[in-house]
């Protein structure tokens, strides 16, 4: 009888001490579950923070095209004035899924020798002639374009766009500035561009 109360007893124990090992894994797992879940949204709330900041420093930047470009006052049969390189060849960081540059402004300097000579009527920002990015008429400022300083900000549109789509703007390294008066020849007569930048606003 007492043989068979130790058996019993023995087993008891053994079950017991499978009981508490079952409870003690089940507990250990759902912890380390619970933490690599937790680890994992952490990591995830970590990088969608790094990614919006990164979104808002973009949306808010601006990349210099001319620091300081000036040129003459001789154009051609279609007023043109000749082609120059940018001072940074790369805009792609402001190119949106539908391939344009989203909303910027081509935002800058400008200096005239004389305002009743000579002065910018278009920006022609593309990777070959009239294609492969945008053609920007620049407007008569409202009070009209005075000798010395003048600031622009204008706003790049849809329509401004020529084929956005096959557009490199990792590397447009073309520039084409138009006057208003076409075959003029006044070589002594400057146009001075001052920090001439695309801006990308919010």
């Amino acid at each position: 009888m007492s043989n068979a109360q130790g058996a019993l007893e023995y087993l008891l124990l053994i079950g017991g001490a499978v009981l508490v090992s079952v409870i003690v894994i089940t507990l250990i797992l759902g912890i380390s579950g619970s933490q690599e879940d937790s680890v994992t949204a952490t990591s995830q709330s970590a990088f969608d923070v790094i990614r919006a900041a990164r979104e808002r420093i973009v949306e808010s930047s601006e990349i210099v095209l001319f620091s300081d470009l000036s040129f003459n006052c001789e154009s051609n049969k279609y007023a043109g004035v000749g082609v120059v390189v940018p001072d940074n060849l790369d805009v792609s960081a402001f190119e949106e899924s539908d391939s344009t540059l989203g909303n910027v402004h081509l935002v800058g300097e400008i200096i005239l020798d004389n305002a009743s000579i000579c002065y910018p009527r278009r920006f022609e920002y593309t990777k070959f002639n009239n294609i492969q990015g945008f053609i920007l008429s620049i407007p008569i400022p409202a009070g009209g374009w005075k000798t010395g300083s003048n600031t622009i900000d204008i706003p790049i549109v849809a329509t401004d766009y020529t084929f956005p789509e096959i557009t490199p703007w990792d590397n447009m390294d073309r520039v084409e500035n138009y006057i208003n008066v076409a075959n003029l020849i006044e070589p002594s007569v400057i146009i001075n561009f001052k920090n001439m930048r695309l801006v990308k606003i919010e």
